[in-house]
This record gives structure tokens, C-alpha cells and sequence, in this order.
């Protein structure tokens, strides 16, 4: 009988790779988690980029942890703590900041009305992402009830909200921004939160989808609301490390996948950088899709038409981070601690800092949404120093470094637009462009969500063709990623879900692929 080591071997720590870990070893498993880097969390890490300044790296806000992996990991007493549960976007323009929502004016009430009327219908999706979508690798009667399941969630919307919903999901934002609005503030905001993390421009068709999933979660009861983590995604990453290893986890870091064992079509473990080998009959991969099925199984391993899915998987990432260690606090003419401000003036704004990037080139005037979230948070800077980071769009791969230094240079001269004096407050600050998520997290491409959150891949397309929600077509290997639904973000539904995915196939002796 061939060697096992463990009954389940997790590659990646990031937080739905310790999901997974979690619910396997309270189901009783044996569970082993390897990570590349010295540190859990993957992308959702606090870490020093100047001496004495920390920034929440890639991931920053938390908008969509569900409330079932909440619970059940019981995340909020293991150290998962709010420096702020709601940021109020404010747009940052000619005329000074608007805080978007507030007043009387006729932006104001559309806004306001705009955002209750999206907030009703991402409730009507969000039953959708805690559950394993219903697969179109079979035609049972279970699957076709979980249709029709969807489609009833939709009806109870009722009629009238129903056909509108199903009118606007794959327009795009810019048009519904022009139904809605007179002013271009309110146009510029909501077309950078629909493309923000995405490959996309405002006027890319299904930019309203983005928006709606972006809105699906809910912080203390109020859906679409934006929070902000104490201590960064990093005290979040180590929350879910102490849950895991609560369970029985065994956690190693420094420790490279290099390969997934494959024997007589099924997966059996894992090989380390230097050759070792390790054995378990349940493989959970926290790695892209690219990463996972091309580099650590290998294209001889797979079918032809699911090798050519996952070669035109699109997951080129092109937002840019950009983090700031400032000597004072920055005066932005408002009060910006519990705000998110959005440099994106106007719809055209944005869209013109896509076609920049289409063709490969950084944004020349970039758009972005700023945060200074040591305001909130005083753990991550000096007394009386402070860090600003901002999520930008956009900035393309492969930038030399003079490229890179003039790319950081606009962006810090957009933000000086609205604070005076920005430019002689800077002590240090760190640029992060897809190359430098690729390179320094293992991320295919640098997406954030390990490929965009679009609807030809989404819900049922997500997957790919002919595999069941979160199996893959080698028994034993499942994907627990971000690559899987329901996407990105921080939500650790991937996890969960594809460790309740392989209990279940356990349970039925390895059957369900």
C-alpha cells in the first residue's frame, strides 16, 4: 500500500487555502498546508515598505467575507478586529470632495437611489455565492433544481425590478451611469468601482455585473458597505491561521510546491522544491487556475479541450498598488479617515485611462481610490506619521524602471491635485504593478482574482466545461482558489466549498469528478 502522509495536502496559505485546511480538520482530516513564501496570507498581507510604515499590500478593504465562514472559523475572537466597518466614498474633483449620497442635489438623490436600487439586486445574487454553482457537466434533477432555484430568488424580486435587473447586468457602466446621472463626479465613481481590479474600461460590456458582485456582501448588516481591517489584511490572514491550526492545521512556510503527483490518473501529493515528495489522496490547490493546472500538473496531464481553457483564461492583471510613507497627515480638505476618495472625475476619465493600458502603456492621467487608513488604524505607522495607498488604474507589465518611477511620479502628482503640498511629506513609498504581484506572490498574470470577475467566467463558467464546481479532471485535485466560484476578493467561499466538495467525494469513495 503506497505511503500517506496526510489525509489532505493544501498548496498555498493564502486565506481560502486555510479555509479549506479549517473545514477539512473539523471534519477529522489529517491536513497538511504548504506555502511558498515565509508568511501566510498570499496576496492578504500587512507588510513593512518603509522603516516603521506597514500598508495592507494588494488587498486592502474587506467588502465580501461571508458570514457562514465568519461563523464558523469564529474569525472575530481570533483577532479579526474593524479599524472602521464603513467608508464613505468621496469623490475628489474640480470644486473640492463631494462625499457621494449626501445633500439634496440631483446626483445626490440618484445617487442614493442608484446605490438602493443595485444594493436589492446584488441581494438577489448573493444567495448564489456561498453555494457551489450548479454544473453543466450533468443533467440530473439536483442541478436542474438548483436552476430554477436562481431563477426563483430572481422572480422575488418582483417583476418590474427583475426586468431591469436582467436589462442592466450586462450593460455596461458607462451607459447606466448616463441613465442615471447629470453630473460627471457621480458618473466618473461609479465607473471606477465597476472596473476596479478588472481588465475592463467603463464602457466594457458586463461592467454592471462587476459593480453588482462588488455590492453582493455585507459588513455588520449593510450590504455593499467597505470595511477596513485593524491591523491590515494581515491580521485578517493571521486570523485564519489561527483558526486553522485551532483544527489541527499543521502550517509550513518557505516550503515550494513544485509539481502535483499524478498516478494512475489520480492526484496523490505534492512535490517540494529539492525533489521531496509528500502523499495524501486529497489535493486542494490555493493556486491560480494557470498556475495550478499548467506549471504544477502540467499540460500532459490534461485533456486537450480543458488545456486549451485554461490557456485562454484571461487573468492579465493590470491594476497597480501604490503605497506612501508620509511625515504628517495629508489635507485633502475633508475629513478622509473613514472615507475611500475616488480620483475619477468623470467617465471619460476612466475610460481614457483604459484605452492608455490597452495598447500596454501606464495611464497617463491615472484614476484611483485612495485611502489613509493609518488614520483609523494608528498599528501601521509612526506616531504622528501616516500611510496613503491607493488601488489604480491603470498600469501594465513590463515597465522599466524609469517607466515604473514616472508612472509612481503621476500618480503622486494626481493626489497632489487635492492635497496640497503631498510631494514634500513623502518619507519613502513602494509601487506594485502586476509584474510585482506575479513575482512576489506566485499570482499568474498578477490578478488580484486570479482571472477577471466577467460573465463568460463566472457562476457556472468559472469552472470550465465539463467539471463539477471545484474538481478538476484529475480525481483527488480540486481548486480552492480564487479561480473558482465565486472569484475574488476575500470571502473564503472557494475554500470552504471545495473542502466540502471533497468530503463529499470521500464520502462516496472518490466518486463525483
Amino acid at each position: 500500500m503506497a505511503r500517506q502522509d496526510f489525509d489532505a495536502i493544501v498548496v498555498g496559505a493564502g486565506h481560502n487555502g486555510m479555509t479549506a485546511a479549517a473545514y477539512l480538520a473539523r471534519a477529522g482530516k489529517k491536513v497538511l498546508v504548504l506555502e511558498a513564501r515565509q508568511k501566510v496570507g498570499g496576496m492578504a498581507t500587512t507588510e513593512e515598505f518603509h522603516p516603521g510604515f506597514r500598508a495592507s499590500t494588494v488587498a486592502q478593504t474587506l467588502n465580501l467575507l461571508h458570514p457562514r465562514v465568519l461563523a464558523d472559523l469564529d474569525l472575530e475572537h481570533l483577532g479579526l478586529t474593524w479599524a472602521s466597518r464603513s467608508l464613505a466614498p468621496l469623490s475628489l474633483g474640480p470644486g473640492g470632495p463631494v462625499e457621494l449620497g449626501k445633500g439634496h442635489d440631483g446626483d445626490s438623490d440618484a445617487w442614493r437611489a442608484l446605490m438602493a436600487r443595485l444594493a436589492r439586486y446584488a441581494g438577489a445574487l448573493a444567495p448564489a455565492l456561498p453555494k457551489p454553482p450548479p454544473s453543466l457537466a450533468t443533467d440530473s434533477f439536483a442541478n436542474k433544481l438548483e436552476f430554477l432555484k436562481f431563477g426563483w430568488g430572481l422572480r422575488k424580486l418582483g417583476r418590474r425590478d427583475m426586468r431591469d435587473m436582467m436589462r442592466i447586468v450586462a450593460m455596461n457602466a458607462s451607459d447606466l451611469g448616463d441613465e442615471c446621472f447629470a453630473g460627471d463626479r457621480a458618473k466618473g465613481a461609479l465607473a471606477f468601482d465597476a472596473i476596479a481590479g478588472t481588465r475592463m474600461g467603463p464602457r466594457s460590456p458586463g461592467t454592471v455585473y462587476t459593480l453588482l458582485y462588488r455590492m453582493a456582501g455585507a459588513i455588520n448588516g449593510r450590504a455593499g458597505a467597505v470595511g477596513l481591517p485593524a491591523g491590515g489584511m494581515g491580521a485578517v490572514a493571521d486570523a485564519f491561521a489561527t483558526a486553522a491550526r485551532a483544527r489541527g492545521v499543521e502550517i509550513r512556510t518557505g516550503m515550494a510546491v513544485t509539481g502535483i503527483l499524478v498516478e494512475n490518473d489520480h492526484a496523490v501529493g505534492v512535490v517540494l522544491d529539492g525533489g521531496d515528495e509528500l502523499r495524501a489522496p486529497l489535493v486542494l490547490s490555493n493556486a491560480d487556475p494557470r498556475t495550478t493546472f499548467l506549471h504544477l500538473v502540467g499540460p500532459t496531464g490534461l485533456d486537450t479541450l480543458f488545456s486549451r481553457r485554461v490557456h485562454h483564461w484571461r487573468d492579465r492583471g493590470v491594476m497597480a498598488r501604490l503605497h506612501l510613507a508620509l511625515d504628517a497627515k495629508p489635507q485633502f480638505g475633508a475629513d478622509v479617515e473613514n472615507a475611500r476618495m475616488l480620483l475619477a472625475e468623470s467617465r471619460d476619465a476612466v475610460e481614457r485611462a483604459f484605452d492608455d493600458v490597452k495598447y500596454g502603456a501606464p495611464a497617463q492621467r491615472p484614476v484611483m481610490e485612495a485611502i489613509v487608513p493609518s488614520l483609523a488604524d494608528p498599528s501601521l505607522a509612526p506616531d504622528g506619521k501616516h500611510v496613503l495607498s491607493a488601488t489604480v488604474a491603470f498600469g501594465p507589465p513590463g515597465l522599466d524602471h524609469a517607466a515604473r518611477e514616472a508612472f509612481a511620479d503621476r500618480i503622486v502628482a494626481r493626489l497632489a491635485e487635492h492635497a496640497l503640498g503631498l510631494p514634500d511629506l513623502i518619507l519613502g513609498r513602494e509601487l506594485l504593478l502586476p509584474d510585482d504581484i506575479a513575482a512576489r506572490y506566485g499570482v499568474s498574470g498578477g490578478h488580484w482574482h486570479h482571472g477577471e470577475i466577467s460573465l463568460d467566467q463566472v457562476w457556472v463558467l468559472r469552472q470550465g466545461p465539463g467539471v463539477k464546481p471545484y474538481r478538476t479532471p484529475i480525481p483527488g485535485l480540486y481548486l480552492a482558489g480564487a479561480g473558482a466560484h465565486p472569484g475574488g476578493n476575500i470571502t473564503g467561499l472557494p475554500g470552504r466549498n471545495a473542502a466540502l466538495a471533497a468530503l463529499e467525494d470521500l464520502a462516496n469513495q472518490g466518486g463525483g469528478h
